[in-house]
């Protein structure tokens, strides 16, 4: 268990006005890797915290929580849900969007910003930029794509021949900028605060070959200056 995620357990664990860290429960896993999000999907009584944040400022919590249990005529209920702490009590419960829960979600960003509380994951087929606001009832969402960059309060995705933004926390769009087209995927990454690198990926051919291709499409990438608005 890594640090970070001590830490949020033992702030949810405040936040809920427990007298410890928030406990997850480890219930027996499958022994197949899932086809969804998850490594293993759960087959017994579990419950994960899956993500979430601290705002240091208010000491509201947020996380993301798996809970599963012991599966019904071959059925396992799963649920995920968004949910809010502060105060020693719980504020807010909501279902984010799924394709299904049992295949889980991964949590790559989630932040406080005033009262609002942004969430940035990938469910089964779709990544998505969320945003939650009091009463904590409901979400709205922007479906971006797999390739993206976060620099600061920007995320940055590509979308056909552009590469578009979105600005936390008001999700308004950023300047687009234009990029080459591909029929073979790109490789994006963040060089520095401002700077993105884009490579456009050579098309298959043998493993000999192609390492050796998209290591020179990465070496010479195209370098791209985000706009700040």
């Amino acid at each position: 268990m890594s640090d970070e995620h001590t830490s949020l357990l033992r702030a949810i664990g405040e936040a809920l006005g427990l007298p410890g860290p928030y406990l997850e429960i480890q219930g027996e896993l499958e022994d197949a890797f899932s086809l969804g999000t998850m490594f293993s999907a759960p087959i017994s009584d579990h419950r994960e915290v899956l993500g979430g944040a601290r705002d240091p400022n208010t000491g509201h919590v947020a996380w993301v929580e798996l809970r599963s249990a012991t599966p019904v005529d071959g059925y396992v209920p799963v649920a995920i849900d968004v949910r809010f702490a502060w105060g020693g009590g719980s504020r807010g419960e909501v279902v984010p969007y799924t394709y299904n829960p049992y295949f889980g979600v991964r949590v790559e960003l989630a932040r406080w910003y005033g009262e609002r509380f942004v969430l940035l994951y990938r469910e089964k087929h779709k990544m998505l930029l969320s945003h939650f606001d009091p009463p904590y009832e409901a979400q709205d969402r922007i479906e971006i794509d797999d390739d993206f960059i976060v620099d600061d309060d920007r995320v940055f995705y590509l979308d056909g021949g552009h590469l578009r933004g979105r600005a936390m926390p008001t999700m308004t769009e950023t300047e687009t900028r234009s990029i080459p087209r591909s029929d073979h995927g790109y490789r994006l990454w963040l060089e520095r605060r401002g700077l993105a690198r884009l490579a456009v990926l050579p098309r298959f051919t043998s493993r000999e070959t192609y390492d050796a291709a998209v290591a020179q499409a990465c070496e010479t990438a195209m370098r791209i200056e985000l706009p700040q608005s």
